[in-house]
């Protein structure tokens, strides 16, 4: 809870709609304070926090197991490696089933690749022998822990995430002819941000009318500020800083691009699909199961800055694809990728694992 990413945004969703259930009962135990519980407490969700940053392992299961006494928890879903630890260990006191949502997979990184491995390794370990079920976010992830990381098939289930449907978008019109390409997330090298700059600057010799910018922060700022400026980009590039509401920030897009190196099922190109904004996304991790290539986006699968280029291009010079593409991406968003329709398939799960009419969740 100490950040408000994709997998915050996705509890969030998720125990708001578990709230509105008439057979749960729903409790958030948070490790951090921060944007996640204070959002969750304005929905009426019932919030305990135990502080990571100054309780042991230890002292956070007697916590969580103090807190949860006298409650008849069924159900035990947790989001984070060390969240599972805890899920797991609380279980022997409650008797409670077991669910773990796998967010993404592990992402490349050039150093601690040892230290890594082995969480990667210890956290497959634990889900494949003491949890229940496990939910992967895209298909593609439930096929990656099956064959490569040993998991029972009939354990993995797929729920694709799902975000909030918004208010019908005014079509925005093109501000003094300037149209405006963005994209959202942590400012990290596995976003590959760096290809955005770069296919800016290719966007650049054929498009005068061009801005671009990043809704987003994190340990890669300074340098992607530095390229911006040596790409000769300073007048038409900013970073923007990240909000728990970036509705307005979707709102002012042309075309949405996603340029990462992997993901699993990203909730910023829902997001921006919710709104009808054009996307134009590397076909990696669970991308092509929201992104239909020439249907509802792009899909790009060189990560090369001419071919990201020409994507852009293509959606900027022809109305007709970009309005085919808002309306396709609204109704895919509306019909497959809705926060509710997450919702259900998890209480889907639950239902599968619990009996009793009246469900406690955790």
């Amino acid at each position: 809870g100490d950040l408000w990413a994709g997998a915050e945004v996705m509890a969030w969703h998720l125990l708001t709609h578990l709230a509105e259930q008439d057979d749960c009962v729903v409790t958030a135990i948070c490790l951090n304070d921060g944007v996640l519980v204070d959002r969750l407490r304005r929905n009426g969700i019932d919030v305990r926090i135990l502080r990571e940053d100054t309780l042991s392992l230890t002292e956070i299961v007697r916590g969580a197991a103090k807190l949860l006494r006298g409650t008849d928890v069924h159900i035990l879903h947790s989001h984070r490696y060390k969240e599972h630890v805890i899920a797991a260990l609380l279980a022997q006191f409650f008797g409670s089933r077991l669910i773990a949502t796998v967010h993404g997979l592990p992402e490349p990184t050039p150093t601690g690749r040892v230290r890594d491995a082995v969480r990667t390794w210890s956290t497959h370990r634990l889900l494949r022998h003491r949890f229940d079920r496990v939910a992967a976010v895209s298909n593609v992830m439930k096929e990656t822990l099956v064959n490569e990381h040993g998991f029972r098939r009939g354990v993995v289930d797929v729920v694709h995430n799902g975000v909030t449907i918004p208010k019908e978008r005014a079509l925005r019109p093109c501000s003094n002819g300037v149209h405006h390409i963005g994209s959202v997330g942590r400012l990290v090298p596995v976003k590959n941000f760096a290809l955005f700059l770069e296919t800016a600057a290719v966007l650049r010799q054929s498009f005068s009318n061009l801005t671009f910018s990043l809704l987003g922060n994190g340990p890669d700022r300074d340098a992607l500020l530095g390229m911006a400026h040596a790409l000769d980009l300073d007048g038409c590039f900013r970073i923007v800083e990240p909000t728990p509401d970036p509705s307005a920030y979707y709102q002012s897009l042309d075309v949405y691009v996603n340029t990462s190196h992997a993901e699993g099922l990203p909730l910023s190109i829902l997001e921006a699909m919710a709104f009808g904004t054009p996307v134009v996304a590397s076909a990696v991790g669970g991308i092509p199961e929201i992104v239909r290539h020439g249907v509802n986006g792009l899909l790009v699968r060189e990560p090369q800055p001419a071919a990201f280029a020409a994507a852009c291009a293509r959606v900027l010079t022809n109305a007709t694809l970009r309005e085919r593409f808002r309306t396709e991406s609204k109704a895919a968003v509306a019909t497959c990728f809705s926060a509710a329709a997450m919702a259900g398939r998890y209480v889907d799960l639950y239902r599968q694992l619990a009996m009793p009419a009246r469900l406690s969740v955790a």
